[in-house]
């Protein structure tokens, strides 16, 4: 929803046509009348969202983040990547066009902070299974060599 302030005799006719005459009259004499009066269309955008700056901020922070946890150093982002800030810039042009993406540029968006709750647990349950998965193949490979060896100690 983009939101377009209307001149201010547009303003004055806009409110006076919605009232009696004589109440626009008092209307245009008033206070009232420097306030902006829009327009709202399908794309406006509301009021709590992040800027440009912001966004490129909290998307660097969280890869920066993630190779904190993970200690997957390939993570880590300079803040003056450039690549990194045209790739922010894209999604942040993407999250204002596309109405489903729009809760990428709102902070107090639930779905986010759901988003940070879950994220770190599920990470750390995966790579505990994936520990455990390589621990286990470890052991067996493990038992297997020992298996040989037996089984070659006992035919000598």
């Amino acid at each position: 929803m983009k939101m377009q302030e209307q001149p201010q005799s547009q303003k004055a006719a806009t409110i006076s046509n919605a009232m009696p005459s004589d109440l626009g009259e008092a209307i245009e004499q008033s206070d009232i009348i420097d306030e902006p009066v829009v327009e709202e269309t399908a794309d406006a955008l509301v009021d709590g969202i992040l800027s440009r700056e912001q966004f490129t901020e909290t998307f660097i922070s969280a890869f920066n983040i993630t190779c904190g946890i993970t200690k997957l150093q390939s993570l880590h982002i300079e803040t003056s990547d450039q690549q990194a800030i045209i790739c922010a810039g894209a999604i942040y042009d993407y999250a204002t066009e596309i109405p489903q993406l729009r809760f990428l540029i709102e902070p107090s968006n639930v779905h986010v902070q759901r988003a940070f709750a879950i994220l770190p647990f599920v990470y750390f349950k995966y790579a505990a299974v994936r520990a455990e998965l390589a621990a286990r193949k470890e052991d067996k490979l493990k038992e297997a060599e020992v298996e040989t060896t037996q089984t070659t100690n006992e035919q000598e």
